[in-house]
């Protein structure tokens, strides 16, 4: 029993090296800005199924912060296995200690994070809560250090007290070395202070060495200048040397003080550390899935295997930076996206095709992808692919030869299939590269074609690559297997790459051999001898071939108006926003402009209120202000709260007719349509007619009807007028001319043209001036702009401005 486990590990630790998963797993830690973040993922195993929600969920949750912020700027992480020290006798460092300090501030910020209380809810689920103490061991590590990693003089009352007597030591010293450089100078080589062997010394021309009273400490490597302590400086200089050693030993105690409250605290060891170390790998993951456009892929307990647009990582294009930082080489390897399916009915397929064709690639794409989805890598494939959850992925690929064991590669092969078929061992998805050969054809395809059926009879998922014809006939005729193949420009007679599920291939060996030149009749020959059912086969297979043309110029045809189809529903959703945007902005302007009225109004009404003496009269003016104020409220409520309820009739614009009713979208006004072309209409709003974007016009169930009777704060005259956009007052008595342009202003007030043009005449001036003078202080002046053309003074413009 033993031995067969071995054997399984063997085989397990063979397909791991076969798809290269070790040199995957290098990829994803480029990202890791940790050593023990990126040994996380080197070291990363088949996911439990317990923790596969837990673990897909929060690499989710992680990619979905990173497109909207920046990574998180991880710390290293200090060794957990430092904390198993004796403190008494090797308490952490210095170093090691900003490392938990600098992890402490980032699990701090981390945990206080708003945007990452999902990530951070899931990430925590399994860990036990216990930081007890962790507030005060943070605040007294970050006290315990200056910016440049230096201790902090604080640390402790003692090494306060150390610090400032040194302090005042060290001030004495250098007045001292400094006042005998100035009595000395001439005595001197340079006139600077030096340490040698951590003493103060000055810089003494060896002639004068015996007329400097003091210690010789150096000589220097000439041997013309002799570095002397003065003996005025030695007891300074003794202090110092206590004060060191006594500092020292007040730091060792502290750090053993902080080594053992760290020790204590447990959740540091088994939960922050390993947690921080998570968020680097989680973050790894993501960062790289960004980068190589994969994503990642729950596996399911469904057995549905579907691979959408699957590329291999190493041929990926998008991963062309990750193999030049793990393999330090260039290349320009370009992968062709493939799409395979299985599932619980179709077990396996038979993959069949020229040489050099991709078949292998093809195998060990799906075996490498399933590993990386058992081991939570995101892949790259599209995001609706589909993994199922194998308990073991087996690869027989490669020489399997064996010298030791006198096994040739045929029979290597059959060992590895003895172990891989053994009936405990469930689950499971096979790769077999190139069943059936290396041995007798007929006795190789039988014992090939056994292997196949009991692998799909114990419910295996299976992928075979072959050039066996016999093995694509028996799939064609089994319930649960399916040929593929890799397609082949047979003009070019150079492969394409492309996978094809459904169509058996070719080994196109005859039309190679005469693209190379071989003599035609050496073809001919062998032409002769390929078996008549053999050649109606090949032939089967080139009409196959040539349907699945035809099949995939439709399905191209069909994706690409699906394409035009998703694109034109964005750009209509964007339109919609943009529009809903545009209409809230109006609404929103409106209703300021009307409460700047409100104000106005209300400041100018209390001002005449101060005019007027009559109490009487006053009252009445209260009344009516009060009266006039819950109108103005009124309408400044309604933009916000009125809506146009309308149905869509759902018609394009070539089916709208002259007459149907439509809605403006950015006004909320309903109109009735005169014209209308591929991009533009022409509508009656209101007796205005405007020229509208279609893509601005709602066309609406409703058909044209009578405009019902209304209530107008305006004349029912001016009301059931289409307004003129030109009035002509020439020739009038002023009074007269500006009671007209009083009730055209009243008209406009309702129906909201854009232009008036007021047609005066030059004459004397006197009703120009009139008009330009009762236009200038109307207290409706907000509403339009004044233009006057100076080659043209007869006339007078209002440019009304309604939002």
């Amino acid at each position: 029993m033993q031995k067969k486990e071995n054997k399984l590990r063997q085989i397990e630790r063979h397909t791991l090296r076969s798809l290269e998963f070790e040199t995957i797993l290098n990829f994803y830690a480029l990202n890791a800005k940790t050593r023990s973040g990126k040994q996380a993922i080197l070291n990363m195993q088949r996911i439990p199924v317990s923790q596969l929600d837990r673990h897909y969920e929060l690499l989710e949750s992680w990619m979905l912060f990173l497109d909207k912020h920046d990574p998180l700027v991880i710390p290293e992480i200090p060794d957990p296995r430092c904390l198993d020290r004796n403190p008494a006798e090797k308490p952490l460092t210095s170093e090691e200690l900003i490392l938990f300090r600098n992890t402490l501030l980032f699990w701090n910020a981390f945990c206080q994070a708003e945007d990452l209380s999902e990530s951070r809810q899931t990430l925590l689920d399994d860990v036990e809560q216990d930081d007890g103490g962790l507030s005060d061991l943070l605040k007294k590590l970050k006290a315990s250090f200056e910016p440049d990693g230096s201790w902090s003089a604080s640390i402790t009352p003692r090494f306060k007290k150390l610090c400032a007597e040194e302090s005042r030591v060290t001030s004495r010293l250098d007045h001292i070395l400094k006042e005998k450089v100035k009595t000395l100078s001439s005595q001197l080589t340079e006139h600077v202070i030096f340490e040698r062997n951590g003493r103060r010394v000055l810089a003494v021309n060896k002639t004068y060495k015996r007329r400097v009273p003091g210690i010789l400490i150096d000589y220097s490597t000439s041997g013309q200048t002799a570095f002397i302590e003065p003996d005025t400086t030695t007891p300074l200089q003794n202090r110092l040397q206590e004060l060191f050693f006594e500092k020292r030993e007040e730091i060792f105690q502290f750090r053993r003080e902080l080594t053992l409250q760290l020790q204590k605290l447990a959740f540091i060891r088994y939960g922050l550390l390993p947690s921080v170390s998570r968020i680097d790998s989680i973050q790894a993951l993501a960062l790289t899935a960004m980068e190589t456009n994969s994503f990642p892929v729950k596996p399911n307990h469904s057995q549905s295997l579907l691979l959408m647009n699957a590329r291999h990582p190493l041929l990926d294009e998008r991963f062309q930076k990750h193999r030049e930082a793990v393999s330090g080489l260039k290349d320009r390897n370009r992968m062709v996206a493939l799409t395979l399916r299985l599932d619980g009915d179709l077990k396996g397929q038979i993959i069949s095709g020229a040489n050099a064709g991709g078949k292998t690639v093809t195998i060990k794409t799906v075996g490498l992808l399933a590993l990386m989805a058992n081991h939570g890598l995101p892949i790259p494939a599209d995001p609706d692919s589909e993994l199922p959850y194998y308990e073991h992925v087996f690869a027989d690929i490669g020489d399997h030869q064996s010298l030791s064991h006198n096994l040739s590669t045929y029979a290597s092969h059959l060992e590895s299939m003895k172990t891989i078929l053994q009936p405990q061992v469930t689950n499971k998805l096979i790769l077999l590269d190139e069943l059936g050969s290396g041995t007798d054809p007929h006795e190789g395809n039988a014992l090939a074609q056994a292997l196949i059926e009991e692998c799909v009879q114990q419910g295996s998922h299976l992928l075979v690559t072959t050039h066996q014809q016999v093995l694509c006939s028996f799939a064609l005729n089994h319930p649960k297997l399916a040929n593929a193949s890799m397609s082949f420009d047979k003009n070019r007679l150079v492969p394409t790459y492309h996978f094809i599920q459904g169509v058996p291939g070719r080994s196109h060996a005859l039309e190679i051999a005469r693209r190379i030149g071989l003599p035609e009749k050496l073809i001919e020959r062998a032409s002769s001898l390929v078996e008549d059912n053999q050649m109606d086969i090949q032939s089967a297979i080139m009409v196959l071939q040539e349907q699945n043309k035809l099949l995939e110029k439709q399905r191209m045809k069909l994706k690409k108006e699906e394409r035009r189809a998703q694109r034109r529903i964005v750009e209509t959703k964007q339109e919609k926003r943009s529009y809903e945007a545009l209409q809230e902005k109006m609404k929103l302007k409106e209703s300021e402009r009307l409460k700047k009225a409100v104000a106005r109004i209300e400041s100018e009404f209390r001002d005449l209120l101060k005019e007027v003496e009559s109490r009487k009269t006053r009252q009445k003016l209260v009344s009516r202000f009060s009266e006039k104020q819950r109108e103005l409220v009124s309408a400044e409520r309604k933009p916000a709260e009125e809506s146009v309820s309308i149905t869509s009739s759902g018609k394009q614009p070539e089916e709208w007719r002259e007459g149907d009713q439509v809605l403006l979208k950015s006004w909320q006004k309903k109109g009735k349509l005169i014209s209308v072309d591929r991009k533009q209409a022409r509508v009656d709003v209101s007796g205005m007619t405007m020229t509208i974007p279609v893509a601005d016009l709602v066309h609406t169930a409703e058909k044209s009807a009578p405009r019902k009777e209304r209530v107008h704060l305006y004349s029912d005259e001016l009301a059931s007028k289409t307004i003129p956009l030109e009035l002509k007052l020439i020739g009038m008595k002023k009074e007269h001319a500006l009671d007209e342009l009083s009730k055209m202003i009243d008209a406009a007030m309702l129906h909201h043209p854009a232009m008036l043009k007021v047609v005066h005449g030059h004459g004397h001036g006197i009703l120009k001036q009139a008009i330009r003078h009762f236009l200038e202080t109307h207290p409706l002046r907000s509403h339009w702009e004044l233009k006057i053309d100076p080659e043209n003074d007869g006339t007078t413009e209002l440019v009304f401005r309604w939002y």
